[in-house]
């Protein structure tokens, strides 16, 4: 099992973990807001604001829980300093001190940052390769694939054969991972979605091209 280290905030190293990046972040800010003496209308503007940041980023708690085909994820109390994440070949453990410490808006934004890095090195290890599998056995020509964080849309393809894949795609099912990677494969010979471009897509589909677009209108990414 491996510590998972990712910026802003190493996990795990000598001294420099999650708790004395966000401990010297907050005191820079807290030195920046006391410069100036802000009116009473900013200060309710600050704490209105505050308020609505953390409605916005309270995204984990100690019972969120994910499992999907290339990415699990649970939370852990445990005697840590904060918060620390571990990782295995199939799983990401975030450990946290207390539930007040798991609300912190710092936290929870840090927490976003590594699973979006774990979640991205998911798909270079594992998406890329099956993408580039499909497109030999199709005899399809790309010229570059790249992890992308796009929340939009969960793949797409340019006309010069590029090939973008979002970081989320672990979220979803194994068969409907293959449903994205196919579909972007067929833009590769059809740059619409045409009558043409979908009786191509039912060739490597077993005929649910249509059937498997209505079944992913069921995932989102609004996890992270």
């Amino acid at each position: 099992r491996v510590l998972f280290r990712s910026n802003p905030y190493p996990l795990h190293h000598k001294g420099h973990n999650a708790a004395s990046h966000i401990r010297r972040w907050k005191n820079q800010i807290h030195l920046r807001r006391n410069s100036t003496r802000p009116s009473a209308k900013r200060i309710k503007s600050s704490q209105e604001e505050s308020k609505a940041v953390s409605r916005r980023l309270l995204r984990y708690t100690p019972d969120t829980h994910i499992c999907s085909a290339d990415f699990q994820l649970r939370f852990e109390q445990k005697d840590v300093s904060y918060v620390r994440a571990e990782m295995d070949e199939s799983s990401i453990i975030c450990y946290y001190q207390s539930a007040e410490v798991l609300a912190d808006n710092d936290i929870q934004t840090w927490i976003t940052k590594t699973l979006e890095a774990f979640a991205r090195k998911r798909v270079k290890e594992r998406l890329i390769p099956r993408l580039l599998n499909m497109a030999a056995e199709r005899s399809l020509n790309l010229n570059n694939v790249k992890v992308s964080s796009a929340k939009g849309r969960w793949g797409s393809c340019s006309s010069k054969g590029n090939i973008n894949l979002s970081l989320y795609l672990v979220l979803l099912p194994r068969h409907l991972q293959d449903y994205v990677l196919q579909h972007e494969l067929t833009h590769l010979v059809e740059m619409n979605h045409s009558p043409r471009f979908w009786a191509r897509l039912d060739e490597v589909c077993e005929g649910k091209a249509k059937a498997l677009r209505k079944e992913m209108r069921g995932y989102n990414t609004s996890f992270l």
